[in-house]
Parts: structure tokens; C-alpha cells; sequence
């Protein structure tokens, strides 16, 4: 029973994360636990997470950083395999579409391979292909018509090229802006992007 009281709450409390701009935080799902009686540890709490990364019904994705410091400081984003699965527990009204499409970009590498992160700051990447040598900067939006919206992701991906001038950078939308992005900046869109369907010459 105690299983059943735990896992549920720590499954949906991880999927609500791809529903909204705010982040998993493991000390907030303790106090709950603690609030409604529940005598558990955060050691605890962090297996069950283990187990669930482990089943593949959530994905932890880390900060693109070599320093331990900065890896343990900064808090890992969470994808779920289905994000549907935070529905029963969220008001559509609180849903965010944007990340919804995050997660959907980011299963789309996750099938492909393992060594992905993301840049915290200000200024965060969505989504960094190859952790350690950055091959790709990603950002994914729902709609940059918005000024505000526009200049946010590209001044992120511009930053995040100057750390790693290597590394490709990409816009990931799903409205097509009709503004030209900078050079070196590409802007697609999500279905081309997810079908793998080149943009026209």
C-alpha cells in the first residue's frame, strides 16, 4: 500500500513538469509526503525515481556541464515518456503546449541516443545533442510571433554558440515564424522537423 500511496503521486508529480514551466523538485514532493503523514526519506523518494528511469517512464536530462559543481547544482529537467500521463492531476488551463513539444523533441533524440543535456542560465537551451562536445544546440517553441518570444530563443542559442561555436544551432516551432533568423541560426518546423522532411531550397 505504501508503494501505491508513493508511486502515483512521484509519477504525476514528474509528468506535470512537461505540462508546465516549472521544474521537478524532490524536496517539495517530500514536505507533501510529510504534510499528509506519510514517514518516508528523500532516499527513498530518489530510488523510486531510479526506478521509474530505469522502466523508461521518465528520463532525467542533466546540465551540459563537465563540472560536477555545476552538475550537482544546477537541477536536471524531466521528460516523461507520455505526457499525457500528468493529465488526471493538472487543470488544462495550467497546461503548457510549448513543453508538450519539448518532450516530443526530445523523445525523438532519446530514441536515438543517450548523451543528451541541456544549458541552464538565464538564457536556457532546450536541448544540448552530445553533453560533453555539443553538436547541437536545440530550442523548441510552440509559437515565436511574439517579439519577446522570437528574441528570447535566439538570444539563448546565440549565447550557447558562443560557448560552442561548433555546435549547429536550430529552432524547433510549431508556427513557422515569417521573420529570418540570424546567420548560422536554422528554423524549422515541428512536423518537418519530427518526419525528418528537408526544408525546401
Amino acid at each position: 500500500m505504501f508503494l501505491v500511496t508513493t508511486v502515483k503521486p512521484l509519477v504525476s508529480a514528474m509528468a506535470a513538469t512537461c505540462l508546465r514551466p516549472l521544474g521537478f523538485d524532490v524536496h517539495k514532493l517530500y514536505q507533501g509526503f510529510r504534510s499528509q503523514g506519510q514517514a518516508l526519506s528523500k532516499d527513498t523518494l530518489y530510488n523510486y525515481l531510479g526506478y521509474l528511469e530505469q522502466s523508461f517512464i521518465v528520463f532525467p536530462l542533466p546540465v551540459a556541464e563537465r563540472s560536477l559543481r555545476k552538475q550537482a547544482v544546477n537541477p536536471k529537467k524531466m521528460h516523461t515518456i507520455d505526457w499525457a500521463l500528468a493529465l488526471p492531476f493538472v487543470a488544462e488551463p495550467t497546461v503548457d503546449v510549448g513543453k508538450k513539444l519539448e518532450t516530443a523533441i526530445f523523445l525523438h533524440w532519446r530514441r536515438q541516443r543517450e548523451d543528451l543535456g541541456y544549458l541552464a542560465g538565464e538564457r536556457e537551451v532546450d536541448l544540448v545533442v552530445n553533453r560533453d562536445r555539443p553538436e547541437q544546440l536545440i530550442n523548441v517553441a510552440y509559437s515565436v510571433t511574439a517579439p519577446r518570444t522570437w528574441a528570447r530563443e535566439i538570444a539563448a542559442l546565440e549565447q550557447g554558440a558562443a560557448r560552442f561555436p561548433q555546435a549547429k544551432r536550430l529552432l524547433v516551432a510549431h508556427e513557422h515564424p515569417t521573420r529570418k533568423p540570424p546567420a548560422g541560426i536554422q528554423v524549422m518546423d515541428a512536423w518537418r522537423y519530427l518526419l525528418d522532411v528537408p526544408l525546401k531550397a
